[in-house]
């Protein structure tokens, strides 16, 4: 756990010891989540998901429509 005291900016600008951003591998431009909690200020970094570089499997849209007509008749003969 880091502890460090920090100062409000103009504007309120909270600026993130470099110490810390690269603590949690935080960049310029990244995104952080405030939460407020009895009386406390909590930052959480929001990471995009990656995607895989390389992708695994290609589907058409003839077999996505295939699947689904095939899940609706699944469905429609377990409601008899």
């Amino acid at each position: 756990m880091t502890r460090q005291v920090v100062q409000l900016g103009k504007k309120y600008t909270l600026y993130i010891p470099k110490s810390v951003a690269t603590e949690l591998g935080l960049q310029e431009g990244d995104y952080l989540l405030l939460e407020t909690h009895e009386g406390r200020i909590v930052l959480q970094p929001v990471k995009p998901p990656r995607l895989p570089k390389k992708y695994w499997a290609t589907v058409t849209l003839e077999e996505v429509e295939e699947e689904g007509e095939r899940l609706t008749r699944e469905m429609e003969g377990a409601k008899d």
